[in-house]
C-alpha cells in the first residue's frame, strides 16, 4: 500500500516506465488479470478490485493524461485507452524513434551499464512500436559505438563472431 502513495504520473515522456511500474503495483495487490480483462464482472469481488485499480490508475496520470479516461467505466478500459495514445505505431513515431536508436552515442562519463541501459530504453520503444531488432542489430550497435578505449575488446569479438 505504501508504493501506491509514491506512484509515478505519466506525462510526455515517461510512458515505458509508467506501464513497467503500474503492471508491478498491480500484480503485488493480485489486481493485474482485471485490467487484462482475465477476471470479468460483475462479480462483487470484481467490482471492488476493479475500483482499486481504477484508483491506482487514476492517481498515476498527469492532468493531460487523466482527461483521456474520465470516460471509462472499467480498469480495462483505463489502461486500454492510455495503451492506445501511448503505442500507437504511426509512421512517425516510427521513423522518429529509429532515428533515436541511430544516433545514440557513447558519451563522456558513460559506463557500459549505462550505456546499455539508455539504449535498452530506446529498444523497448522500438518494441512498443512493433519494430522487432534483431540481438545481432543491438549487439553491432554496442560494438560500433563502443570508445577507442575498447578497441582491442571490438577487434577481439569481430575475430570471434561466427560468419554467417
Amino acid at each position: 500500500m505504501e508504493s501506491e502513495k509514491v506512484l509515478i504520473q505519466l506525462n510526455g515522456e515517461n510512458y515505458s516506465r509508467w506501464k513497467f511500474e503500474i503492471e508491478a503495483v498491480l500484480e503485488a495487490r493480485d489486481c493485474l488479470d482485471v485490467v487484462s480483462g482475465e477476471t470479468t464482472c460483475p462479480q462483487k469481488a470484481w467490482k471492488k478490485r476493479d475500483a482499486l485499480v481504477r484508483s491506482i490508475i487514476s492517481r498515476s496520470l498527469d492532468d493531460f493524461h487523466h482527461a483521456f479516461i474520465r470516460s471509462c467505466k472499467t480498469s480495462k478500459e483505463m489502461m486500454n485507452c492510455i495503451v492506445r495514445i501511448k503505442e500507437q505505431a504511426t509512421v512517425s513515431s516510427k521513423l522518429l524513434v529509429s532515428s533515436e536508436f541511430h544516433a545514440y552515442t557513447w558519451k563522456p562519463g558513460m559506463n557500459v551499464a549505462s550505456f546499455i541501459a539508455g539504449l535498452n530504453v530506446i529498444v523497448n520503444k522500438m518494441q512498443s512500436l512493433q519494430i522487432e531488432l534483431d540481438d545481432e542489430i543491438i549487439i553491432g550497435k554496442v560494438i560500433q559505438c563502443l570508445p577507442s578505449d575498447f578497441d582491442s575488446f571490438r577487434q577481439s569479438w569481430r575475430l570471434s563472431a561466427p560468419k554467417t
